[in-house]
């Protein structure tokens, strides 16, 4: 993160491999929670949920299947997303991904 007079500016590498943020969180975790964006992610862990992870890049219109954890890893994935298109998109990908047996849903609006 960049500061230029006083407003904050977040950059990332050109053609980096797209992961999920705190895939390290999530190890061996059986409760999994996964939000839309970076700052969500921190704003999870300063209430004390640290098995967060953040899709890259926000909530896109589509999710690629492979940026998802397998739907083995958990016995419950709790996403916390907004309600816009973009939210719902992703809820819409996590639900076929991992199933919505597994999922489970808090907004954030």
């Amino acid at each position: 993160m960049l500061k230029n007079e006083g407003v904050a500016a977040f950059y990332k590498e050109e053609n980096t491999e797209k992961i999920l943020y705190g895939l390290d969180d999530i190890v061996g975790q059986s409760d999994i929670i996964i939000v839309e964006g970076e700052m969500d992610k921190l704003a999870m862990e300063e209430a004390g949920f640290f098995n967060c992870v953040s899709v890259p890049d926000g909530a896109p219109p589509s999710v690629s299947s492979k940026e998802l954890p397998s739907p083995d890893q958990a016995t419950r994935v709790i996403r916390a997303t907004d309600g816009d298109p973009p939210g719902q998109a992703l809820a819409e990908e996590l639900a076929r991904h991992i199933g919505k047996e597994k999922l489970e849903w808090f907004c954030l609006d």
